[in-house]
């Protein structure tokens, strides 16, 4: 997918929002830029309602008043509705096609004449939200309970088209990794260069049963699981037989009754058995599909896995990585997983925990997965360009990310956007003057500049930058995005 206009009438502070992505500033990943309550995650959150509606648009009405222009491959979709109303059709290439010729089919739109065109929606929305977002997560759960429904009877490995990473996902993603042949580059460009992690030790997988579709509660029938549920089940349980460990299965019986099993535990050594099950199913992001579908239908307990690191002797607990670890490996794990598969990246401040050597590969990786090439080698002849299949849309108040975008950066203020040009390669005090950040006080404008200035001279923890901290702090409050900011500064500079 490729964003290229985006008006809403109003949504929250939005209000005659126009977006308009020029072939200039075209990119795989676009950059959101802005102070607090400017309106950066309304945008991400408009996007999803859009696309929450068009999903469900045979039966549901626009929330607000809206016109979202975008490539899916190389063909152009135009769709517009006013609010309250139903959608009457879509324009594919400045044809107008009613709703009425359009399928839907597998979860995707598809319109029968266009028979080259696999969908006309992104395939997958991906949510990702450093904390909690009530706001987000509500769209998504309703997603949750419609397909926890769908995959309890349902087939084939899929993804709902709307998922907020959670938690549990990130231990889903690391497995799916896993399961790439031990030659695969993912070893030595994602696990060693980032994280020392040498090899998977053991992982645990939790099968419980869920009592909303229970009829007989005997292991045996593997809690009255059917289709893909089932299906996936029963080949953990023959995998888990070869283990030859007989402590596993472990099941986990009910305190109240002890013929009852309310839990099972499968454990496995190395990753021999996600090799095992991606020759079953097919794919390494289907190891992520299936758990995900055990996980929306209230099958999966839990998840644990052990890890090697380079210079650990003992194998440690996916817990005992970092925030920033656990965070950059689902965000980059997941570009891994469904990479090429016209997919909507929305990410609300994703660089949160990351250092800032980790931040500045963040976009440029997405970019060159993404095929993307520079224009003037495609004019000079080098390249033919690719047509873009996935979109990023990144929220940040990194002035760290700013500096490595060359085009596809915007400052959101009152609601209004408009480019920021000529960021790449910028210093921090250079990039948070692009955010128009010295708009307060004079006074205070040149403290915090004062303060800037010492960091990047590596004295931070001198005393006059410390008594400028302890000043600015109790001005502008200890948590205050500036100085959240300047910690991020002298973490790259210390």
């Amino acid at each position: 997918m490729q964003l290229l206009d985006l008006q809403i009438a109003s949504y929250k502070n939005l209000n005659e929002f126009h977006w308009e992505i020029t072939e200039e500033f075209a990119s795989p990943a676009l950059l959101l830029m802005g102070k607090n309550a400017s309106g950066k995650t309304n945008v991400l959150e408009a996007l999803i309602n859009i696309f929450d509606f068009l999903i469900h648009s045979k039966n549901k009405k626009a929330p607000f008043t809206f016109s979202i222009t975008y490539k899916i491959e190389v063909v152009k979709i135009n769709i517009s509705c006013t609010k309250n109303e139903m959608l009457e059709g879509v324009s594919i290439d400045e044809k107008f096609v009613p709703v009425s010729e359009i399928r839907r089919i597998n979860n995707t739109w598809k319109v029968p004449h266009y028979t080259d065109l696999d969908n006309i929606i992104p395939e997958n929305v991906i949510l990702y939200y450093s904390g909690f977002s009530q706001r987000f997560s509500n769209i998504s759960n309703r997603f949750k309970q419609e397909y926890s429904k769908i995959f309890r009877k349902q087939k084939a490995v899929a993804l709902p088209p709307v998922i907020a990473l959670e938690p549990i996902h990130y231990q889903m993603i690391l497995l799916a990794l896993f399961s790439y042949s031990e030659d695969a580059p993912i070893y030595n460009d994602f696990f060693e260069k980032y994280f020392d992690i040498e090899s998977i030790d053991s992982f645990e997988i939790h099968i419980k049963k869920h009592t909303g579709w229970i009829k007989d509660h005997s292991f045996e029938k593997y809690f009255d699981t059917v289709g893909i549920v089932r299906n996936f089940i029963e080949q953990i349980h023959e995998i888990q037989k070869l283990e030859e460990n007989p402590e596993f299965p472990k099941l986990v019986r009910s305190p109240k009754d002890k013929e009852r099993i309310n839990k099972v535990i499968y454990k496995f050594k190395g990753n021999s058995a996600l090799f095992k099950l991606k020759e079953i199913f097919g794919y390494e992001d289907d190891i992520f599909k299936l758990l995900n579908i055990l996980y929306t239908t209230k099958n999966l307990a839990r998840i644990d896995i052990k890890v090697k690191k380079a210079n650990i002797e003992q194998p440690i607990h996916f817990d005992w990585l970092s925030e920033g670890e656990q965070q950059f490996l689902a965000i980059k794990g997941m570009v891994y997983l469904l990479l090429g598969k016209n997919s909507l990246f929305l990410w609300d401040e994703p660089d949160t925990f990351l250092n800032p050597a980790w931040q500045w590969d963040l976009i440029p990786n997405l970019e060159k997965g993404n095929g993307y090439v520079e224009d003037d080698y495609v004019e000079e002849g080098y390249f033919e360009k690719p047509f873009q299949r996935d979109q990023f849309i990144l929220t940040t108040h990194s002035p760290v990310l700013l500096s490595t975008v060359k085009k596809q950066a915007y400052f959101i203020e009152k609601g209004q956007i408009t480019p920021l040009r000529n960021t790449f390669g910028l210093t921090v005090d250079e990039s948070l003057e692009k955010q128009s950040i010295n708009t307060r006080i004079k006074s205070l404008a040149e403290k915090l500049k004062t303060y800037f200035e010492l960091i990047e001279q590596g004295k931070s923890k001198e005393e006059e930058a410390l008594s400028l901290r302890e000043e600015l702090a109790n001005k502008l409050g200890e948590n205050h995005e500036e100085l959240q900011r300047a910690d991020v500064l002298i973490s790259f500079y210390e």
